[in-house]
């Protein structure tokens, strides 16, 4: 694995643990909202019923107070989650790119290994059919399409500009 992959991989690690943080963080004051807006609504039930007491009427100006700051905090944790979420799709972007780059690298380096081994082999083919040319001439071959009737792959493969089938 190259180490751009690796750093890209890792960023984007911490940029979606960044964005899980954000996500709980902006839920719980959501939730924390929506229980105190609930347990207003209750006293403002008891009031309106006439069962309200003066401990209900303290608790609800502690519960106004109560929301809206948790509100500003919401607001806050949201813009926070926003660039989280920001970040890890800027994080993801750069993740693909160099696992692109790394499938790049390794289909270059395959081929490089494979081009050289063909290298060889062509080597030791061109040998070989120097030596098969020269025992159908000792033969009474006069051409060397007589000693050497190439395969049609072959035939295909240089003439024709057509990759041989895998098998």
């Amino acid at each position: 694995m190259s180490t751009q992959l690796a750093k890209c991989e890792r960023i984007h690690a911490e940029a979606q643990a960044d964005q899980t943080t954000a996500t709980a963080h902006s839920q719980t004051l959501s939730d924390r909202i929506a229980d105190i807006r609930q347990r207003m609504s209750d006293i403002t039930s008891r009031r309106l019923s006439g069962t309200a007491n003066d401990r209900d009427a303290a608790e609800f100006a502690a519960l106004q107070g109560d929301e809206s700051a948790l509100v500003k905090m919401l607001a806050a944790a949201q813009a926070a989650q926003a660039q989280a979420a920001a970040k890890t799709r800027q994080a993801i972007g750069a993740l693909q790119q160099a696992q692109q780059e790394h499938a790049h690298g390794q289909a270059q380096a395959r081929y490089e290994a494979l081009h050289q081994k063909a290298k060889e082999i062509e080597a030791v083919f061109c040998r070989a059919l120097g030596e098969v040319g020269r025992a159908g001439r000792d033969i009474g071959h006069y051409s060397f399409t007589e000693s050497f009737k190439r395969s049609d792959c072959l035939h295909r493969a240089l003439n024709l500009n057509v990759i041989p089938a895998q098998e």
